[in-house]
């Protein structure tokens, strides 16, 4: 089947326009390719090399004639009509910004059919759910067809398309592509966006990044900041939720009335904003998130959160001044004896033994109707073999006291770093970027599954890097540690 990015008002123009087309496969037969006639100012059509007119048919596609169409909003075209070598489009959830990935790379794949391209995501789990099922879709039926096997998608020409995560920037090094596609780029770090035009060197190659901004990280200071500052390599567009005529102008309403204006802001209109009112103002994904390796010889520190639904766990290793979160446990409708047989499933063989912190509520009936959380810890038999000690304080500290503790970790007045974060405690890390203040309060404005990794974090940051914000009398803060036996 044949592919046309069409700027076309009505179906009827598609049909009487010149196109220039692939190979099209109508009912499973392979007909000639059709008479090319290159676009010019006065055709209502652009083909897929080239884009010419900005009009919208309102057509996505669908086939006409044997033809599969692609008639992009304005956000997509501007995206498409630029040369610039490095591209953004950075928009609102549900813009379109995904599904333009393939159509990108179609076009740019047509100049080099038999090169080789790079498409890649935050995450393996958004690669396998989302992005590589997109590029199957959209290449399905046209002249790029081919086939995906374990993280490669082999073209018809010879080209092949590498499908990674970049969870491992390092893992994304080495060998020349001609292009790449970075969908949901806001999520990835620094590193791997360096490691990736490190890839495009020998051929100058282009790149188009994807996203809904999720922080003001390297996206907006390298990229966004390169643009406006005059930069002609680089461009970028932004839109909103609903510049995609598909999306419902009810539900970014709803969202609107509900979120906080930051995060609106971010995930429904494209936009970078300074996050006025968030709690943890000192987490920056570029610097506090990297990699963390668990050790089998150094102590476990285990902050907990004893809440039902979810139950959240951190999982630490402590340094001379720093703290390591390697580890999370995250587990929904689940009791305390539960998530420790979780706990002692993945870490059965550690030597270096475990210490669990969490909150003053831990020692009262909480999740087990019989016995307190932290009794249920004690007595775990599989906690005792891995040698447990448990910490918990007689009465909460101020909460702004444990924020700014965990603040002062993320990011000193000084600029030090002491506290990071793997990459694959996806839950810790939306913690750490979307928990707001409520209005003109100090009161969090948590919602959903907000809040408990946090919390579970800021338990063991204040107990041994204590940080006192709040104000009046300051509270003796009893910890009873468990030692011996029961």
């Amino acid at each position: 089947m044949g592919i046309c990015v069409n700027m076309t008002k009505t179906p009827e123009q598609i049909l009487g326009g010149d196109h220039l087309v692939s190979p099209i496969i109508h009912r499973n037969k392979l007909l000639p390719k059709p008479k090319i006639k290159h676009a010019t100012p006065d055709h209502n059509t652009y083909s897929i090399d080239k884009p010419t007119i900005e009009q919208d048919s309102g057509l996505w596609d669908q086939v006409i004639n044997g033809t599969r169409v692609f008639t992009p909003h304005e956000g997509q075209r501007k995206i498409i009509n630029s040369e610039a070598r490095f591209l953004a489009a950075i928009a609102g959830t549900g813009g379109g910004k995904t599904a333009l990935g393939p159509i990108w790379l179609m076009i740019e794949i047509q100049k080099y059919p038999k090169s080789d391209w790079m498409v890649l995501a935050p995450t393996f789990k958004i690669l396998e759910r989302a992005t590589v099922p997109t590029l199957i879709e959209k290449l399905a039926g046209t002249r790029f067809e081919g086939h995906y096997v374990e993280g490669r998608y082999n073209l018809p020409d010879g080209g092949k398309i590498y499908c990674l995560s970049t969870e491992r920037p390092e893992g994304i090094e080495g060998g020349q592509i001609r292009g790449a596609w970075l969908d949901e780029a806001g999520q990835m770090s620094h590193k791997a966006w360096i490691a990736v035009q490190g890839r495009l060197g020998l051929y100058q190659g282009r790149a188009l990044l994807t996203t809904t901004p999720y922080a003001v990280n390297w996206l907006k200071r390298e990229f966004m900041d390169r643009y406006k500052n005059g930069d002609e390599d680089y461009f970028c567009y932004s839109w909103s939720s609903i510049d995609n005529p598909a999306y419902s102008r009810k539900e970014y309403e709803r969202a609107r009335k509900t979120l906080p204006p930051a995060i609106f802001s971010m995930r429904y209109d494209g936009r970078f904003t300074r996050m006025e009112g968030r709690i943890f103002d000192g987490f920056d994904p570029d610097y506090n998130v990297r990699p963390c390796t668990y050790r089998q010889e150094k102590t476990i520190l285990v902050g907990c959160d004893f809440n039902v639904n979810p139950m959240a766990w951190i999982l630490c290793h402590r340094y001379v001044n720093r703290l390591e979160v390697f580890d999370e446990i995250f587990l929904r409708n689940v009791t305390t004896p539960v998530a420790l047989n979780v706990l002692y499933e993945k870490y059965k063989t550690h030597q270096g033994g475990v210490e669990f912190y969490g909150d003053a509520t831990g020692s009262a009936r909480n999740t087990s109707a019989a016995l307190s959380d932290y009794h249920l810890i004690y007595r775990h038999i599989g906690m005792q073999m891995l040698g447990r000690t448990v910490h918990f304080p007689k009465a909460n500290p101020p909460r702004i006291d444990r924020f700014a503790s965990t603040n002062g970790m993320l990011c000193s007045e000084s600029g030090d770093r002491k506290l990071h974060v793997n990459p694959h405690c996806r839950n810790l890390i939306n913690d750490l970027e979307g928990r707001f203040y409520k209005l003109g309060t100090r009161e969090p404005s948590d919602s959903e599954d907000l809040g408990h990794m946090t919390d579970s974090l800021g338990y063991i940051v204040h107990r041994i890097w204590p940080i006192r914000a709040s104000f009046g009398v300051a509270r003796h803060n009893v910890i009873k540690t468990f030692s011996g036996g029961y």
